[in-house]
């Protein structure tokens, strides 16, 4: 969707005056943004591994965009942490990249272990956490009494 670019000048005493030439180049709204963010995401996963220069292309359309999100939600709620907060419950906002982030790293473990490696490695945690768990128990029977 291209922009409309104004670079009328106010009559002189007029009380409404038409847009300025630097808010016309202040960029998309945040749901377009949003919007675009959304669409590089998904065709950088829709592409094969082999289209290496259009994955890339993504990647870096991707960086774009998130940093386009951001400022259009700075714009709209503020700097402060009450802005961040409104923008997280409005559509992702800070939380939305860490997620995006995290699914991305996720998704590069997975094809670089194999499935027996994380398998086990997740037994091994759960087992961990049970033997946690008990020595816990314990601990609280013998200081609490039982």
């Amino acid at each position: 969707m291209p922009f409309a670019f104004t670079f009328a000048m106010p009559r002189a005493g007029s009380a409404t005056a038409e847009p300025r030439a630097d808010e016309s180049f202040a960029g998309p709204a945040l749901e377009d943004a949003r919007d675009s963010l959304t669409y590089w995401h998904e065709r950088h996963a829709r592409l094969p591994r082999h289209r290496l220069t259009q994955r890339r292309e993504a990647r870096a359309m991707i960086v774009r965009w998130d940093e386009r999100v951001r400022q259009a939600e700075v714009e709209r709620f503020g700097a402060g942490p009450g802005g961040r907060l409104m923008a997280a419950f409005h559509g992702g906002g800070v939380g939305g990249a860490a997620i995006i982030i995290t699914r991305v790293a996720a998704g590069f473990l997975a094809r670089l272990v194999p499935a027996k490696v994380v398998v086990a490695a997740f037994a091994v945690a759960i087992g961990l956490t049970l033997v946690a768990c008990g020595l816990f128990a314990l601990v609280a029977l013998q200081v609490f009494g039982g």
